[in-house]
């Protein structure tokens, strides 16, 4: 799982940009109806600050090589599906 860490920060490095310069793009705002505004800024935030504290609490357990590239195409790309 340690490759995902790099990846999953992958949600926050687009998601914040992309919604500073163009909110409608990724983020309409007839959404904060459904998703309020603060929510949406805890998801997408907090993502960050887990993998911050993941990366200096937890000991690293490197994956075999097959798994690991698997899984660095995989979740990016279900994210953005």
């Amino acid at each position: 799982m340690t490759n995902l860490s790099l990846i999953l920060q992958t949600v926050f490095f687009l998601f914040w940009p992309m919604f500073l310069w163009n909110r409608q793009i990724i983020y309409p705002v007839c959404l904060d109806l459904v998703v309020p505004i603060w929510l949406n800024h805890l998801i997408h935030t907090n993502i960050m600050v887990l993998i911050v504290l993941e990366t200096l609490l937890c000991p690293r357990d490197y994956s075999e090589r097959k798994e690991g590239l698997l899984r660095a195409c995989v979740v990016p790309l279900a994210y953005t599906a």
